[in-house]
């Protein structure tokens, strides 16, 4: 009874409540119309690029997880410096094709040392284009900053043998004030613009090397040394009137863009100014 009772109750409320509305045999087919008419909605789609840039940073997340200091990694060889003197920076830089990691630094006084994770879509190969230290440029030639790959394209049978990339700056007997410090690096990354070609450079027919060097560039492939570190090379045709005589060894452009893109067949991949503090005192 009392069931039937709360039902009866309830009809009532609902007849009550909708008893203004008014029935529209045609609105079933309106709506099915609409559905037909509209325009579908479009799922805007992430760029290849973009989506590898964020799989790169989430493995240089990972990665710096799992190793620690960077700074130590590039520094590995010395066996004075400790965690404790390390201090972090952790900032980083990307465009479509690259992320770079500036991950921690060391000062002892004498020499600034940076520790940075390079992760590129391509095999590359790192130019510093520029230093400045607090606004001053510093000579590359006085530091340890060399031309170098990244990551090594399928024709360099090796891998990298750790992940940890840096540079030091030696200041001499110049030392560093303040707390901070605060760094510009301007850098490239390039690519082969088809495939790479070793070069046997060792040897002492200079000729044959130059020769094979220029060949290779007529081809449209990038020289490359055969040896570790593998540089890349530049045909005889970039030193102009400077090419006096083949028989001089082989020679190196160092931290020279332009030359590789224009006389070595390779591509700009990514260029980025780095901007970032570092911790001189603890």
């Amino acid at each position: 009874m009392c069931e039937e009772l709360n039902r009866k109750e309830f009809h009532e409320a609902i007849d009550t409540t909708l008893s203004g509305l008014q029935s529209d045999p045609w609105l079933a087919q309106r709506v099915v119309n609409r559905e037909r008419t509209s325009e579908p909605v479009v799922k805007k789609k992430l760029s290849v690029s973009f989506v590898m840039v964020i799989v790169l940073m989430l493995l240089a997340v990972a990665a710096l997880a799992a190793t620690g200091s960077y700074v130590l990694q590039y520094l590995r060889y010395r066996d004075d410096i400790h965690e404790e003197d390390v201090h972090p920076i952790d900032q980083t830089f990307t465009d479509d094709n690259a992320l770079i990691r500036v991950v921690d630094s060391y000062y002892d006084g004498e020499s600034l040392s940076v520790g940075m994770e390079i992760c590129s879509e391509k095999p590359a190969y790192l130019t510093v284009e520029s230093i400045c230290v607090n606004g001053n440029e510093y000579d590359l030639s006085e530091s340890n900053i060399e031309d170098m790959w990244v990551s090594y394209p399928p024709e360099i049978d090796r891998k990298a043998s750790t992940d940890a990339h840096g540079f030091t700056i030696c200041f001499d007997s110049i030392e560093l004030q303040g707390p901070s410090s605060h760094v510009e690096m301007h850098l490239s990354l390039l690519v082969p613009t088809q495939k790479v070609c070793l070069i046997e450079t060792e040897s002492e027919n200079h000729m044959k090397s130059w020769h094979n060097i220029d060949e290779a560039i007529q081809r449209g492939e990038t020289p490359v040394e055969s040896e570790e570190p593998f540089q890349v090379l530049v045909g005889s045709e970039w030193f102009g009137d400077d090419m006096v005589d083949f028989n001089n060894p082989v020679q190196r452009p160092v931290n020279a863009t332009d030359a590789y893109v224009n006389a070595s067949n390779m591509t700009l991949l990514s260029e980025q100014v780095l901007s970032f503090d570092v911790m001189i005192h603890n």
